[in-house]
């Protein structure tokens, strides 16, 4: 089985032009696969570090809950900032 994927892995090379099998004949993704697979914990602790940020980073993004579509405020203006007429 082994070889067969090795074959299909060699195949794909040629076709493709990347190489996908070292000399050793492990795929990179597998090499990948295993570190997470015997790292485990230092992968779910990167991945809540990731959710984690990605929620501040929405909680920080500037939203308004109906936002103006009027087309009155030009760049650099502030919605409530005078307009010049009093």
């Amino acid at each position: 089985m082994k070889k067969d994927a090795l074959q299909a892995a060699q195949e794909l090379e040629i076709l493709t032009g990347l190489k996908l099998y070292s000399e050793r004949g492990a795929a990179m993704i597998d090499k990948i696969l295993e570190f997470a697979v015997r790292q485990r914990v230092l992968v779910l602790m990167g991945a809540l570090a990731l959710l984690l940020v990605g929620l501040w980073s929405a909680n920080k993004l500037p939203m308004d809950a109906i936002p103006d579509i009027t087309g009155r405020a030009g760049a650099g203006q502030h919605h409530g900032a005078s307009t010049g007429a009093r």
